[in-house]
């Protein structure tokens, strides 16, 4: 790897993800807390209350599930980022294609498509093509430009573009 790059290489694995995990899990168990306890209080009628409906009722612990469920599906992303930071892999990539799409409201989304080839543990070196969501990769990197791309060497489809390969004319 150019020695220009080499501030891009994985930090070394330090003993922080289990403490990271346990306060994200204090976390979600709190947010549980928060939001179930009002469900017990309103289906608790005291005297003189007017009993909660059935529908009422399921409507509000659907609503609770869906909100746990988002609470889920957003530390678990969050977990695996961290993860692709402590134990992703740098690779190099080729742009092969970037375009716009425009959506009703004229508002533009640019994407950049890459390969990279990944070093797979006990499968050997795969060709990965990924498309990523941004502007900024769009207006830096041409197309038959690099970057670098972390990814998961036990997954390396979760990958994520990290920064444009500056060439040999941008130094100068």
């Amino acid at each position: 790897m150019p020695p220009e790059l080499a501030h891009l290489q994985a930090p070394p694995e330090q003993n922080r993800g289990s403490r990271a995990r346990v306060g994200l899990l204090g976390i979600f168990l709190f947010l549980n807390l928060l939001l179930l306890l009002p469900f017990f209080l309103v289906l608790t009628p005291s005297e003189g209350d007017i009993p909660l409906s059935p529908t009422a009722g399921g409507l509000i612990l659907v609503l609770m599930l869906i909100v746990l469920a988002l609470v889920g599906y957003w530390i678990s992303g969050h977990l695996q980022r961290r993860r692709l930071q402590r134990e992703g892999r740098l690779a190099q990539a080729i742009v092969f294609k970037k375009w716009i799409n425009v959506d009703s409201d004229g508002d533009p989304y640019h994407y950049v498509a890459y390969a990279f080839r990944a070093d797979i543990p006990s499968k050997g070196v795969e060709m990965i093509t990924r498309t990523e969501l941004s502007r900024e990769l769009y207006q830096q990197v041409p197309v038959g430009g690099t970057l670098m791309v972390r990814y998961l060497p036990d997954n390396p489809k979760y990958c994520s573009a990290e920064a444009p390969v500056a060439s040999p004319a941008e130094h100068n």
